[in-house]
């Protein structure tokens, strides 16, 4: 395949992405957290320790080479907009990221298509009077940071006191895994980022300087609903006033959800949806879009997450009936038209069990997510490289279908204690490789492994759904056991 120059990956964790970069022809440069080897073989890896403020001065010092993002930079719209004037980006922007991140203006989008709903939303903790509700940060990352919110005050009950459960297997002091320290707190909070850039809100771009707010309705530069200059967007009122969520909205700025009563900053309150987690990938050129897949979503301690909620693998292709598949088109469609999504994304919803099903969306990732190498395995085909192309201008071209009956399943491995990655787990990776089982993200020798941080992740196929998940659960407790105990030394 001809060599189509570099193009720099920026993310927490960017070996799969950079893996379909090499095989669609380009030379990947990866800049994420950790530098894992399996990075490092494919081109040059620049490993950062403070994310996300560290990415600005690592591309500065990269090529002159177009550049696209994972996880979760979709998180500092205002970041994105300042790489992109170092680098030129291939992907959304932080126009798009303003809009699709904001809870409010993807509530009353949802309100007009039949077949998927959006959870009950509060901005504030006063109102709600019952357990059946998550506490999420809006800059939220592989399902990091959601809580059950136990016990919530109302203004009519007089302000009682408010306790937030711990989850799994506790808090961990790292959010993307302990490789290279960095904390839950700076990536969900933005704590450690640069000062005009620390405790921005997802959308809200208030002027330090001038003191001036957003007007109403109004997401940085963009009116929502309005992204082309045409009339008024169907949404904007609702999205300005919150109007979409319900009683227990609070009439924020569009973007700036600080609760100034209760002093929480930075989350969202929704309804607890009951049912399976999945997610659906698109490809979207200025045409049209493309249903990639769609793929069931392991979460949690039953699948080694330190965290209820913690994603920690995917099983691809799930099942979908043909109003399911009707749902999410005409979902990804309106994306595109009202946020002018472009390339890659992925949609995480829930197929609600009960006396009402139906899908529920949790929310939109607009960038290369963590189960498109999945479909790439099943297709053999670099979603990357289509993505550079839709980009680019070209129109959608036509896709290998997946292997009949074939699946394929990752699973992050979480340390459970902290070790070191030695030699016997090196040897590991062999022996899975020999059962069918490939070890990717994996740590460079004698690396310091956290508690509760990714080991690894496993990849393996196969024709019955139910031994691949067995298979990989199995696989993850012999990597959890091969990882060498810490010098008494090192652990104080």
């Amino acid at each position: 395949m001809a060599e189509k120059g570099t193009l720099i990956i920026l993310g927490a964790s960017v070996r799969a992405a950079a893996e379909s970069a090499a095989r669609g022809g380009y030379q990947p440069w990866g800049i994420d957290l950790f530098g894992d080897a399996d990075l490092q073989t494919l081109g040059p890896t620049t490993p950062i320790k403070n994310y996300p403020a560290e990415f600005l001065r690592a591309l500065a010092k990269g090529p002159q080479a177009p550049w696209i993002y994972t996880g979760s930079l979709e998180n500092y719209p205002r970041l994105i907009a300042r790489l992109a004037k170092l680098r030129p980006l291939l992907g959304n922007g932080s126009e798009q990221l303003a809009l699709v991140r904001d809870p409010c203006w993807l509530a009353a989008t949802l309100t007009e298509i039949s077949g998927m709903s959006y959870p009950e939303t509060c901005l504030s903790p006063e109102s709600i009077t019952d357990n059946g509700w998550l506490m999420k940060p809006l800059r939220s990352g592989s399902g990091m940071g959601i809580r059950k919110a136990a016990e919530f005050g109302s203004r009519e009950r007089g302000g009682a006191g408010r306790v937030i459960e711990e989850s799994g297997f506790g808090k961990s002091g790292n959010s993307f895994g302990g490789k290279l320290g960095t904390s839950e707190t700076q990536v969900i909070t933005g704590e450690g980022f640069e000062e005009d850039e620390s405790n921005e809100l997802n959308g809200n771009f208030r002027n330090r300087e001038t003191g001036e707010q957003p007007q109403t309705g109004e997401i940085g530069n963009w009116k929502s609903g309005n992204l082309n200059g045409g009339e008024q967007g169907r949404a904007e009122a609702q999205v300005a006033a919150g109007a979409a969520l319900g009683e227990h909205a609070t009439h924020e700025l569009n973007g700036n959800f600080r609760n100034r009563t209760s002093g929480y900053k930075d989350m969202v309150w929704q309804r607890f949806v009951a049912g399976k987690p999945l997610s659906a990938a698109f490809l979207a050129s200025r045409k049209s879009v493309k249903l990639l897949g769609v793929a069931e979503q392991w979460c949690g301690p039953n699948w080694g997450a330190p965290q209820e909620f913690q994603y920690a693998g995917s099983l691809a292709p799930a099942p979908l009936t043909a109003a399911e598949e009707a749902a999410l088109m005409e979902t990804a469609t309106r994306l595109v038209e009202d946020a002018g999504l472009i390339g890659l994304f992925g949609i995480d919803f829930i197929r609600r069990t009960g006396e009402s099903p139906g899908l529920t969306l949790i929310e939109v990732n607009p960038r290369y997510t963590a189960s498109m190498e999945l479909y790439e395995s099943l297709r053999g085909q670099s979603l990357i490289a289509a993505h550079c192309r839709v980009v680019a201008g070209e129109e959608i071209e036509s896709f290998t279908e997946p292997l009949s009956r074939a699946c394929r399943g990752k699973l992050i491995v979480y340390a459970t204690a902290a070790g070191s990655a030695g030699q016997r787990l090196a040897e590991l990776w062999t022996s899975l490789a020999e059962e069918q089982v490939t070890a990717a993200d994996l740590p460079c020798l004698d690396s310091t492994i956290e508690p509760f941080a990714p080991i690894c992740t496993l990849l393996t196929g196969g024709i019955d759904a139910g031994q691949i998940g067995e298979r990989l659960l199995a696989a993850a407790q012999r990597v959890r056991h091969a990882l060498a105990p810490l010098p008494e030394t090192a652990r104080r």
